[in-house]
């Protein structure tokens, strides 16, 4: 195995598992004898047996313990865009924002491919990673990443400091912010307006509990999912929970929050701009 150099190694790695080449064909490439690539790609854990599903490095333990801002907000991402089949032992994340998923697959140190595919019914690009992984199935379920978790799934139990990491996570996913017209007032007032949706009325309930906020009160809507939205002074608050010391999150949501505060307003912002609205 000392034969080879890391870049040699990464190239085999590439060769086998992005662009799917035999080892007959990589050997050659490379020009390493067959035995040793073969060696290699067992000890990396990715050669495959005949009719074994490939699998793809990753990080396979990094969702065993929810102990920093990072960990935790993925978690909450998961919870909210994330879709974990125990039986298939996968786990799959879609977003229409290219660098979340580059982000996600960064943090778990995954070596597949982004897939592009379109929304069937938004027809919108979204962009799919999907990771064949035991042991990270496994820890997510017992986080409550359950499958199919929209209607039953509950709040986890982390570490109170890493809670506010975990919601804005849900919120990257799950959440919304705008910039509304104030029908109250004049045509050109708008006021900013926040908020959560879940199919499941348990897990959005304890959500609330940790929201420094006034209003508590979740709606039902006629989709049968359970709301949760704020004016502009609760939406201020979630934003300082949120944020505060945040160094992951989705920019475009927090550039939102952002464009409203640097207006100096707590009811009424001059005419949004073009690109302004809920997201």
């Amino acid at each position: 195995m000392n034969r080879l150099t890391d870049k040699i190694k990464n190239q085999i790695i590439q060769l086998y598992v992005e662009q799917k080449l035999s080892v007959e064909k990589i050997f050659k490439q490379v020009n390493v004898p067959r035995r040793v690539v073969n060696e290699f790609l067992r000890q990396s854990g990715v050669l495959r047996k005949v009719g074994e599903v490939r699998i793809i490095p990753c990080d396979s333990t990094y969702f065993s313990s929810i102990d920093t801002e990072e960990k935790a907000y993925w978690l909450g991402y998961l919870f909210a865009d994330g879709n974990v089949n125990s039986e298939l032992n996968k786990i799959v994340l879609s977003s229409i924002d290219y660098d979340t998923i580059c982000k996600f697959k960064e943090a778990v140190k995954y070596q597949g491919n982004i897939r592009i595919e379109t929304h069937k019914i938004y027809k919108k690009q979204i962009y799919k990673i999907q990771i064949t992984n035991k042991p990270m199935c496994s820890d997510l379920c017992k986080l409550g990443c359950i499958p199919n978790k929209s209607l039953i799934m509950n709040f986890p139990t982390i570490t109170k400091s890493l809670i506010p990491h975990f919601i804005r996570g849900y919120f990257d996913g799950d959440g919304t912010v705008g910039v509304y017209k104030n029908s109250l007032k004049k045509e050109n007032c708008f006021t900013l307006r926040s908020g959560f949706c879940s199919g499941s009325k348990m897990f959005i309930d304890k959500l609330v509990t940790y929201l420094p906020v006034n209003k508590k009160t979740v709606k039902k809507d006629k989709a049968n999912l359970f709301l949760i939205d704020f004016s502009v002074s609760d939406s201020l608050k979630l934003y300082d929970f949120m944020y505060t010391n945040a160094a992951v999150f989705l920019p475009r949501k927090k550039e939102k929050f952002d464009l409203y505060r640097e207006r100096r307003s707590t009811t009424i912002i001059g005419h949004p701009e073009k690109d302004e609205g809920i997201v």
